[in-house]
Formats: C-alpha cells, sequence, structure tokens
C-alpha cells in the first residue's frame, strides 16, 4: 500500500480467516428521496414501489408506468419483481395497454381482471466492476431458488482466480439462468445467451460431461472449435447443417 491504495487484506472471524484480494460491497437498491417526492406529489399509491395495476395503470388514469421502480397491487397477491423481468418486455406490454388509448383499431389486452401477465424472455444483466472485471447475468423472471448449479472452475480450483462461470439448471435440467466474471472480452452475450432455456441434452449431456470433469472451463467450452453435424428435415428431404463453435436455439 506503498501510494495510499489497498491491495488486500484479511477478513478474521471466530473460526477462520480469509484472505482477499478484491472486495466487492453491495446493497439493495432503494428508492431516491426525490423520486419518492414526485410520486408522493402527484398523489399515486406507493407501496416501497409504485404501484400499478394489471395494465400498469396507477391510480391516476393517465399515468401508466413499468420497470423496476414499479410493482403489482397486492391484491393480485403476485411474487412478481419487476427488477427481475426483461425491460424490453414489460415496456412491450406496457405498450399494448397504452396504444387502444390512441388507436380505436388496436387490441385490446386479454387479461382478465385479477390476472397478471406471464414474463417469459431472460432478464440480462450486464456490469462493469472494474476496467479489467465484468459481470453478465442472464436469468428467468422468478424469484425462485434452481436446484442445480454447474460452476467452472470449481470451488476446489478457483483459488484467487476472478474468472467464474455459473450454470442454474431448473428441475428439468434447462438453463434458466447464467452468471458470468471475467475480463470483458470472454463475455460473447449474443452467444451465451442461446443457452437460455435448452436443455442440458441439447449441449452434449452438460451435467455429465461437468460431473466428470470433462469441462474445466464453461468460457472455452461455449466459444470452442466443435464440430457437430446436425440432420433435420422439411418436407421429408433431409438436410445436413454443420455446426462450428457455437450453440444454436432451434
Amino acid at each position: 500500500m506503498d501510494d495510499g491504495r489497498l491491495r488486500g487484506g484479511t477478513f478474521e472471524g471466530d473460526v477462520t480467516a480469509l484472505e482477499f484480494t478484491k472486495a466487492l460491497f453491495l446493497d439493495k437498491r432503494t428508492v431516491h428521496p426525490a423520486t419518492f417526492d414526485a410520486v408522493n406529489s402527484a398523489c399515486l399509491v406507493f407501496d416501497g414501489r409504485l404501484v400499478v395495476n394489471n395494465r400498469f395503470r396507477t391510480n391516476d388514469d393517465c399515468i401508466f408506468a413499468a420497470g423496476p421502480f414499479t410493482k403489482y397491487s397486492r391484491k393480485y397477491r403476485s411474487s412478481c419483481d419487476f427488477s427481475k423481468v426483461c425491460s424490453v418486455e414489460s415496456g412491450q406490454l406496457l405498450a399494448q395497454s397504452v396504444l387502444p388509448l390512441f388507436d380505436p383499431l388496436a387490441p385490446l389486452s386479454v387479461v382478465g381482471d385479477q390476472d397478471v401477465p406471464e414474463f417469459e424472455r431472460a432478464a440480462t444483466c450486464v456490469a462493469r466492476i472494474t476496467p479489467a472485471l465484468q459481470y453478465l447475468s442472464i436469468s428467468r423472471p422468478d424469484t425462485q431458488a434452481w436446484p442445480k448449479v454447474l460452476q467452472t472452475p470449481t470451488a476446489e480450483a478457483a483459488g484467487g482466480s476472478t474468472k467464474l462461470f455459473r450454470m442454474f439448471l431448473d428441475s428439468y435440467s434447462s438453463v434458466a439462468a447464467i452468471a458470468c466474471l471475467s475480463e470483458p472480452g470472454h463475455q460473447d452475450l449474443d452467444n451465451l445467451g442461446c443457452l437460455y432455456n435448452l436443455h442440458e441434452k441439447y449441449l452434449n449431456n452438460l451435467v455429465a460431461r461437468h460431473n466428470e470433469g470433462l469441462i474445466p472451463d464453461f468460457y472455452e467450452y461455449a466459444t470452442g472449435s466443435h464440430d457437430h453435424v446436425l440432420v433435420l428435415s422439411w418436407g421429408g428431404l433431409p438436410t445436413t447443417l454443420l455446426l462450428r463453435g457455437m450453440f444454436l436455439m432451434l
């Protein structure tokens, strides 16, 4: 620490001591006081977040809202967390609710009075932690814990490495979420996004290969030069495709 900058340290507890070279401190996002004052001055219902109905309308009929600053009214008994859904998908649903106000020919929403829309698209988050370290998260809009977690490098082999790749599988062995920590150049969002919702069997028996130690690095596995022959059939005529170094979602 010759230049006054902290290079590392040690967390000491009653049982063990943990040395570290990097420390990240995260806290839950809260609503800025100025934002709360604006909502309160407009006489809008606020319950930790701006309350909306199942058509994204607030208690003021002229004000619609969507996104992580909003939440469904308690009457729907919904556990939906808008901070964990795809912002593009929620914006599209908001547009579908607002459009009939401007276009009489636009189709009306088919959501029932007590139903809430279902979100299916993956929520993607990219954060640059340091100039040489980037975090990427691709996950389903759910709040449940996934039963299977695959990680490279493994906890035993990670050591002081800052390169981490975790894949979360649901009870049906489909990819439900991905979490990556590495240098920015290692994260190909378009390619990694194709893994979302794929069954592990489509990834060459991913679980079995990982458990056998045949996949030491998911980054190399996702971007490596692998040749696979895929035979498809359209109208009874077989078509052969050669896939090289990529995941393809069909």
